[in-house]
């Protein structure tokens, strides 16, 4: 186990020991963060970004080129 995997372990189990009306306290706190709603929202993005290829090649549907994507979003 790594360093990192140490830390979120021992921030996860912490968690977990709080009573439910702090962990719905600490989540909400989390949604408030900027910065990790950003993050959510690229990661929510790029996951939703795979879903769509994935469901166009199991269709065989053709994708948009990727030159057509940023001209599209340029303007």
């Amino acid at each position: 186990m790594t360093q990192s995997q140490a830390t979120a372990e021992v921030f996860y189990t912490a968690f977990r020991a709080l009573k439910k009306s702090e962990r719905e306290a600490f989540i909400r706190r989390l949604l408030e963060d900027e910065t990790l709603q950003n993050k959510l929202d690229v990661f929510s993005g790029i996951r939703a970004g795979v879903k769509e290829v994935k469901d166009a090649r199991r269709e065989n549907r053709e994708l948009q080129k990727l030159s057509d994507f940023i001209d599209e979003n340029r303007s």
